[in-house]
């Protein structure tokens, strides 16, 4: 009998390993899918935190924003002690990022938010009594993710609209004359148009009484807003008639006058002038002019002003003590201040409604701007490249028009204001915004015109006293930026299997797999064509949103750089006088300038840091962010007034020529 011996350990030793080595492999898995999810789910944590970190932010900086315009309408007190004494958390001065030139004010804010949470806020100003912009920050923390945003705020004239009336008026709801009812009122009738226009900024009528109007006056009700007396919507009364206590501090714009020598002391001496300034090459009276009246004055009319009253600048009526509320002085006299073009006006058509708003001087000694009163009245700042000074102003009494009108600029009387067009073919016409403490009557019943349309540029920058009539209006979202680097691990599982081959194919098979790739081939074509085609309509809506933006991101440019504007032509405007003196004694009324390298280019860039020809508010990068090109430079990186070069074209010639006929140099920093 044969015995055969079988080998079962052997056997059971071999699956024994097999199971270990499916074992591991499970394992493996089991710890490579733990890992995995423990990832995601800590970068889906931090994640959260950054959106949560950045709320907080944005809350934050809403808050700050909120108790700064508190208080900056404060006026019992100054901006900055206000923010020390906040009522809800005293503000305090960080001494390491505070500087000579600007202050940093910051407080952490809890509440409202969650148990444990909290918002450092940040106001940056410059280090002024009066500031005119600020920026306001929140940072916050969550985890370990930190977020900011900031917003930048612009101080300015806070009341938008073609009339704006501050008395409270009464009940009557008569459009005719009446010097007590404080009221607005428009007299119109069918034989020529009153136009009150608010435009696409503003309002027709803004009021804290009524608006009274009959049918022949042209003015849209929904843009008028009335009854606004003690109401959220009320408008401040900065209208003490002959007090301090006015809208703007007339002793200041008194003090430009008397320096720049156009402190008229009486009527006489004004007419003097007036009349030799119309005959003059420039045409008109520059700069600041106060005229001082006393009651015993007459009326005034061509006879005194054949020429009219021309004034580049502001005109001021300096009414005497002896004057009250209601004494009036009449004029008849044409009145051009800063007057508009009107050859092409249609009075129904805002369209041809034009402006000669900012006054192009031919005499920058005039500027305001230019004109240091500080040095001899310490108690005043000089006006700044980019005020908006009123066009015409008064402190008590009523000048009353009744003559032709061309006044560009804000009109301002604490006091009743009287406008009356009182003869046929004439034209009354004010772009800008009037100002009245004492209500407003506006007539025009014969065959003439009369428009009132709002122009938001002449107010926006109001060179009021102090902060008075200015609110606080955000300008630009400056962002949310991560202050952490948030590492995100990017997990990529690809299959390492590749299909088993199979039998060959036959020929049919072929010219089908053949077809198909053309067909796959023709796909990934489609497909790359309307990805390029997304990629350039996004493209082109980032352009879209920057153009849309560009002139109010410019418009900032234009006013952070004024003071280097101002000083540049300061320094330049006595060889520039010298050189135009010249070309009007050419035959040919031209001759070379020497201030830039005669071909219209100058060695610098007012706007540009170091002249390295680089955006100023993208620093080059063309970005504001990752999706949004910069509206400054509309993406190309480039600053806009040197195109890159770091050189400039010069403000005071045409290609290296200056001619007698030519423009004189801008005001202001073009922002074209």
């Amino acid at each position: 009998m044969r015995i055969e011996i079988i080998q079962r350990r052997r056997s059971e030793e071999g699956s024994i390993i097999v199971y270990f080595i499916i074992l591991l492999v499970l394992i493996t898995a089991i710890a490579g899918l733990s890992d995995f999810v423990w990832q995601t789910l800590n970068v889906s944590h931090r994640r959260n935190d950054m959106v949560y970190a950045t709320e907080l932010a944005e809350g934050g900086a809403a808050l700050a924003g909120a108790e700064f315009e508190t208080a900056f309408t404060n006026l019992t007190s100054s901006l900055v002690n206000n923010l020390l004494q906040n009522p809800s958390g005293h503000y305090s001065l960080n001494s390491q990022l505070s500087t000579s030139q600007s202050n940093v004010l910051e407080r952490v804010i809890t509440t409202p938010f969650n148990s444990g949470q909290s918002v450092t806020a940040q106001i940056w100003l410059t280090n002024a009594l009066f500031p005119s912009a600020a920026t306001i920050v929140g940072v916050a923390t969550v985890g370990n993710v930190t977020q900011s945003a900031s917003v930048q705020v612009q101080m300015k004239f806070g009341y938008g609209a073609a009339i704006i009336s501050d008395d409270p008026g009464n009940t009557s709801t008569s459009s005719s004359k009446n010097m007590t009812s404080g009221n607005v009122a428009l007299n119109g009738d069918k034989s020529g148009p009153l136009v009150v226009d608010g435009g696409a900024d503003g309002k027709a009528v803004l009021a804290n009484g009524r608006c009274n109007y009959d049918t022949y006056a042209d003015v849209t009700p929904s843009a008028i807003s009335m009854n606004n007396y003690n109401t959220g919507n009320q408008i401040p009364d900065y209208t003490a008639e002959g007090s301090p206590d006015q809208l703007f501090l007339f002793p200041r714009f008194i003090a430009v006058a008397d320096v720049s020598g156009t402190h008229y002391t009486n009527l006489t001496s004004f007419i003097a002038a007036a009349n030799a300034a119309a005959r003059s090459e420039a045409g008109a009276l520059e700069g600041v002019i106060v005229v001082d009246l006393k009651k015993s004055d007459s009326s005034i009319g061509p006879t005194q002003f054949p020429n009219g009253i021309n004034v580049r600048g502001t005109l001021i009526f300096n009414f005497g003590s002896d004057f009250g509320p209601t004494d009036k002085i009449i004029n008849t006299a044409t009145v051009n201040i800063n007057k508009a073009d009107l050859s092409g006006l249609n009075p129904t058509d805002p369209s041809t409604y034009t402006t000669g708003y900012p006054p192009t001087y031919s005499d920058q000694d005039k500027n305001p701007v230019n004109v240091d009163i500080h040095t001899r009245y310490p108690q005043f700042d000089n006006f700044k490249a980019g005020d908006d000074l009123p066009a015409m102003m008064y402190n008590v009494g009523v000048f009353d028009l009744h003559g032709n009108v061309n006044i560009c600029g804000a009109v301002y009387s604490p006091s009743f204001m009287e406008i009356e067009n009182k003869a046929d073919n004439q034209t009354q016409y004010f772009k800008g915004c009037l100002i009245g403490g004492g209500g407003i009557y506006v007539e025009n019943t014969h065959d003439s015109s009369t428009v009132i349309s709002y122009d938001p540029k002449t107010v926006d920058v109001l060179a009021t006293s102090g902060t008075k009539g200015q609110r606080v209006f955000p300008l630009h979202l400056i962002g949310v930026g991560s202050f952490c680097v948030l590492l995100l691990a990017a997990f990529a599982y690809k299959n390492s299997h590749s299909p088993a081959p199979g039998p060959a194919s036959a020929p049919a098979e072929a010219d089908s797999g053949h077809q198909h790739a053309r067909e796959s081939a023709y796909d990934k074509a489609e497909q790359a064509r309307l990805q390029e085609l997304s990629h350039l309509e996004a493209e082109q809506q980032r352009r879209s949103r920057a153009a849309e933006q560009m002139s109010s991101y410019r418009r900032d440019l234009q006013l952070s750089s004024r003071e280097r504007w101002s000083s540049m032509l300061s320094t330049n405007w006595q060889t520039f006088r010298i050189l135009r003196g010249r070309a009007a004694d050419s035959p040919t009324g031209e001759t070379s300038c020497t201030l830039c390298d005669g071909r219209g280019t100058l060695g610098f860039c007012v706007l540009c840091s170091d002249h390295n020809g680089k955006c100023v508010t993208c620093n080059g990068s063309g970005k504001l962010s990752a999706d949004e090109l910069c509206p400054a430079c509309l993406g190309s990186g480039k600053c806009y007034l040197c195109l890159g070069t770091g050189r400039m074209t010069c403000a005071f010639c045409d290609d290296g020529t200056i001619s007698i006929k030519g423009p004189m140099p801008p005001a202001m920093m073009p922002v074209d």
